[in-house]
């Protein structure tokens, strides 16, 4: 929790530290986010006393009808929500704001244990601890090492950005992985909306 995060400068900087070896866009702004942010989570996996893996997710409450409503018909642009607002606003999914989200802001394992799994294991033992959710998910930089890694883990794709993004050239990639039946039947409905598209948005916005 935050308050073990402030109470203990030692762990916070393995935390940070590791967020920041891993991922390039990580800012010291981030700090301030980590232990501000009510709706934020953070797992860690620990060997031998040290930390070697670390989730950060945000929680994605349902949306207001109202509020849902104006996202859907491109009148409003939310701050975060980006899971149920993406299905809103590009999948045309109507009621896609009723659903509660958990989302994964980012994942890190230590260099020097990559490769042993201990990734996919802190995901599995976070994913089983979700019950205040509907689905799980994420979104990326499309490579082909990290659509395995969600793939491995059940998460579905859902969109593909359409533009590259300018620091890394890839697409964006948005997945996910249904927590129970309600998010089970998203899931599929936004899978197969990608399915219909796929075809028009390849020869389009692909080439």
């Amino acid at each position: 929790e935050q308050q073990q995060l402030l109470n203990d400068e030692s762990l916070l900087r393995q935390v940070f530290g590791l967020m920041a070896l891993a991922h390039y866009r990580t800012r010291p702004t981030d700090v301030q986010m980590l232990l501000d942010h009510t709706d934020m989570q953070v797992s860690v996996l620990r060997y031998q006393g040290n930390v070697v893996a670390t989730l950060w997710t945000i929680a994605e409450s349902a949306l207001d009808g109202q509020l849902a409503q104006h996202v859907y018909d491109g009148t409003r642009r939310l701050k975060g929500h980006l899971l149920p607002q993406s299905l809103l606003v590009h999948a045309g999914i109507e009621d896609a704001g009723q659903y509660h989200y958990q989302r994964i802001s980012r994942i890190a394992v230590h260099p020097d244990c990559q490769q042993r799994g201990w990734g996919h294991l802190l995901l599995q033992r976070y994913i089983a601890s979700v019950n205040a959710a509907d689905m799980v998910g994420v979104s990326f930089a499309l490579s082909v090492e990290l659509l395995r890694f969600w793939s491995k883990a059940g998460f579905k794709i859902v969109r593909i950005g359409q533009h590259r993004d300018e620091v890394s050239g890839s697409l964006s990639v948005m997945m996910l992985k249904a927590i129970n039946a309600d998010g089970e039947k998203l899931v599929k409905r936004a899978h197969q909306t990608l399915a219909q598209q796929w075809t028009f948005l390849l020869e389009r916005q692909w080439q």
